[in-house]
């Protein structure tokens, strides 16, 4: 059977127009197209499903899950990171070079360790952020001998080695008062051993604390101490023989007698400090009656060198009372036995008071008044013959009357401009003055010291060298 001309276009426009709608109805949305659009070209059936050719709607897709952040690094776990650890290499020997066994007090900055040292060695390594300040010291297994502190400024990544030197025993022991039983802090305790020196060799010192504890280490090993001295300003030097360092040693010392005392004036209490001198006197045989034999020892040596022309019980023994008082005018100075003191107290913008107070008699607080000064910017200038002005003189007044019973009242130095300040004279009074040139204070020839001069108070005046 054949076909006729005619039909065949017709066959073949039908078959393009078939497969045109296939490929529509397999056909997507344009991807070039946002879905907004494409959801608005496309016919939307009123009810059913999609039409046949037509596009269906596509839905946003929902948006990933988040995914937890990672932990950050910890500060310590960061710099140990970035940095290395410092290599220490500790080394613990005895005087002769042979390892000992001990334990090591490592300071790292504020914070201590301790680390055994079995063979006398051990490493440690240290995991620092920057430069440190290391301390290392030893001590041996039972505590008794120590090394002292060796300190180093360690780096990151940098390598240490320390050798640590066992040395004498650690001696422990307290100070304290025999008259309370209280413990004194602040008392210096030094370690002698024999040798040609009048006290012997030093061989290790230390201060007492709070609670009267001392931590003595001897430099050398030894079995006994030749010598314990113990010293503290409030009490007598306390010296004890042939110490064992096995065993606490104990010290009591004795108060020593005080001047006690405060400073007031008609307007109240006088505040600010004030210098006070003069001397402590005493009978040679009241010292000894009084329990204070021992302090007279270089008194017995100069009587014994003179004239001997009174018994020595009767010489009277004289020592120099120098001091400044607290802030608030309050007097403590300790003597070296009960005494009498005399001398002056000199405060800013009052006159020079004299004292006498004997503490032998009477040990309680004394008050001392004092009187403001008229005219408290007083002065007098000391020149040469040329009329130039003498600068850096040492000037020391004292009292008129002569001889060795004459009391110092003030003594200083003129400035720059050759004056010197007389504020605490009373003007009119007799005194008597001395002057002398400051060593290395003047060119060659220096001025040359005059003998002491009668001179009648009078400030604002010039005083010549040279003229009288």
């Amino acid at each position: 059977m054949g076909f006729a001309p005619r039909s065949v276009p017709r066959v073949l426009i039908a078959a393009a127009a078939a497969l045109v709608g296939v490929l529509a109805l397999h056909a997507g949305p344009d991807p070039a197209l946002p879905p907004s659009v494409v959801d608005e070209a496309a016919p939307r059936p009123s009810t059913g499903g999609p039409l046949v050719g037509s596009t269906p709607t596509l839905a946003p897709a929902p948006p990933a899950p988040a995914l937890p952040a990672p932990d950050a690094p910890r500060a310590g776990e960061a710099a140990s990171a970035a940095t290395p650890p410092a290599e220490l290499d500790i080394q613990l020997h005895d005087k002769a070079g042979t390892p000992m066994a001990g334990l090591l007090h490592l300071r790292v900055g504020g914070e201590r360790t301790l680390v055994e040292l079995p063979h006398g060695h051990a490493t440690r390594r240290l995991q620092l952020s920057g430069g440190t300040s290391v301390g290392f010291r030893a001590v041996s297994p039972d505590g008794i001998r120590w090394s002292s502190e060796r300190v180093a400024w360690v780096l990151p990544g940098s390598s240490h080695s320390v050798r640590l030197e066992l040395r004498g025993p650690r001696v422990p022991g307290r100070i304290l008062d025999a008259a309370t039983g209280e413990p004194v802090k602040g008392a210096s305790v030094e370690a002698r051993s024999a040798g040609p020196e009048p006290a012997g060799r030093r061989v290790g010192i230390s201060k007492s604390k709070s609670d009267g504890s001392v931590d003595l280490h001897v430099a050398f090993p030894m079995s006994r101490m030749d010598r314990l001295q113990v010293e503290h300003p409030c009490f007598y030097p306390q010296h004890v023989t042939d110490v064992p360092v096995d065993t606490p040693f104990e010290v009591q010392l004795r108060t020593r007698p005080r001047l006690r005392g405060f400073l007031t004036s008609p307007a109240g209490r006088v505040g600010g400090r004030a210098w006070l001198h003069g001397r402590a006197m005493a009978k040679a045989g009241d010292i000894e009656r009084a329990g204070f034999g021992d302090t007279l020892l270089e008194a017995r040596r100069t009587w014994e060198l003179g004239p001997r022309d009174v018994p020595f019980a009767e010489t009277e023994v004289a020592i120099a009372v120098d001091m400044r008082t607290e802030k608030d005018g309050s007097i403590d100075c300790p003597l070296d036995f009960p005494a009498r003191v005399v001398g002056y107290v000199i405060a800013r913008r009052h006159l020079a008071e004299r004292f006498d107070i004997d503490t032998t008699s009477d040990a309680r607080p004394r008050r001392l008044v004092l009187t403001p000064s008229p005219d408290p910017r007083a002065r007098v200038r000391f020149v040469n013959d040329a009329g130039e002005p003498l600068p850096h003189m040492t000037v020391t007044v004292h009292e008129p009357a002569g001889g060795s019973k004459a009391r110092m009242i003030v003594s200083g130095v003129t400035d720059e401009e050759g004056w010197f300040d007389t504020s605490c004279l009373p003007r009119g009074s007799n005194v008597t003055v001395a002057f002398k040139p400051r060593p290395n204070s003047f060119p060659t020839p220096a001025p040359v010291a005059n003998n002491p001069f009668e001179w009648v108070v009078q400030h604002g005046e010039i005083i010549v060298v040279g003229r009288r």
